[in-house]
């Protein structure tokens, strides 16, 4: 075991060095390993190796100033970052090398070793996602570096009634990577003529849909009411659990939040099962859900539900500090699978030393995530 260990770390690292250490098209490739920063703990030196190879691998080929933000995003994860003149062994490859194909072998193997170790789902508000937003390059590569992290997520805030917007990113998505991405999506939803659609993105060889339903909302009360996914994996603990989202309107944030309540009863009877995870933008926090509303909130003061994300996180962009996307989640087997201390916000601002007028340009909302154990 203590081989095998040795083994991935050394892989993966061959994999992410090569990624950082590359130089402009014209000049040279190294390929570096530091065989010196063994961690103890099999499962997770390899998951944080193998997040980064996935996350970063591909999305900036051959572009100097992304692969210095890379670059310092592996240091920031106080892993070695070392260059080729300091490294115990390096090789030198000629640049004219397809990088691409060199990388895919590299990057699949890396896949499978993640589905053997983790599963990380998302929620991420792409402010209004559609056709600008990716007609934005920069911040269209930041968006599919970004997703590729994970092996579900859900995009809200998506206004792409043709879905050409979605077909582009699918399209940019799963040429970054040998995992084919698929995805679900709901109708265009909202009370009024401002429509938005739920997004599932998922990895085709790590999850695969069981069966999906758009929530009636009898009492009218959602402002875009859940379209409800079940998914299943042959890696998980947990071998089928729910996905819940909401995108609230602000100012009846307290009212939707608490008919989650409603959803997860109708889900019981429907699918007779409560491991249900609820995520998404439920703007909880700041003057939309104050102190003294959570007591009305049924999702909140019950002892069945967990929430995940904390009130004092900040999952905003600008300068306001307002926790207002979420995960909570319910279930003995779902809550079980939940790797300790994983649920958290992906700053992508700090992870891509962006200004905020950048990050601004990518969205108003910092992704919120977890992972799941495998077997």
């Amino acid at each position: 075991m203590q081989y095998l260990c040795f083994s991935l770390e050394l892989f993966i690292k061959i994999c992410v060095q090569m990624l950082i250490t590359v130089a402009p098209p014209k000049g040279w490739m190294y390929i570096s390993i530091n065989l010196k920063e063994l961690q103890s703990g099999a499962i997770a030196c390899t998951e944080v190796s193998i997040s980064f190879c996935l996350t970063s691998l591909f999305v900036f080929p051959g572009r100097q100033s992304e692969t210095k933000r890379t670059s310092a995003e592996f240091r920031r994860a106080e892993l070695p970052c070392p260059g080729p003149q300091t490294c115990p062994f390096s090789w030198k490859l000629n640049s004219q090398m397809d990088a691409r194909k060199l990388m895919l072998p590299l990057l699949s193997v890396a896949s499978l070793l993640h589905m053997a170790a983790t599963l990380r789902i998302s929620a991420f508000n792409i402010q209004a996602f559609g056709d600008s937003k990716l007609s934005n390059d920069t911040a269209a590569d930041i968006i599919i570096n970004i997703l590729s992290r994970y092996d579900i997520a859900l995009v809200q805030e998506v206004r792409d009634s043709d879905l050409s917007a979605v077909t582009k990113l699918m399209d940019q998505l799963n040429s970054m990577t040998m995992d084919a991405y698929s995805y679900e999506r709901s109708k265009p939803l909202g009370q009024e003529s401002y429509k938005e659609m739920y997004l599932f993105i998922y990895r085709k060889e790590v999850v695969s849909v069981v069966d999906r339903y758009q929530y009636e909302d009898p009492e009218d009360i959602f402002s875009r009411e859940p379209f409800i996914m079940k998914f299943s994996s042959p890696y998980l603990k947990v071998k089928e659990f729910v996905l819940v989202p909401l995108h609230t309107r602000p100012h009846t944030a307290v009212t939707e939040i608490d008919a989650l309540y409603d959803v997860y009863l109708d889900i019981i009877d429907k699918w007779e099962t409560d491991d249900i995870m609820f995520l998404g933008d439920f703007n909880a926090d700041c003057s939309y859900v104050k102190e003294g509303d959570w007591e009305h909130i049924r999702l909140r003061t019950s002892e069945v539900f967990k929430w995940l994300i904390p009130d004092d996180a900040d999952t905003t962009v600008g300068k306001s500090d307002c926790a207002y996307d979420r995960i909570v989640v319910c279930g003995s087997k779902l809550r079980k699978s939940i790797v300790p201390k994983s649920a958290t916000v992906y700053n992508f601002q700090r992870a891509f030393k962006l200004e905020q007028a950048e990050a601004l340009a990518v969205s108003d909302h910092f992704p919120v995530e977890l992972t799941l154990k495998t077997h």
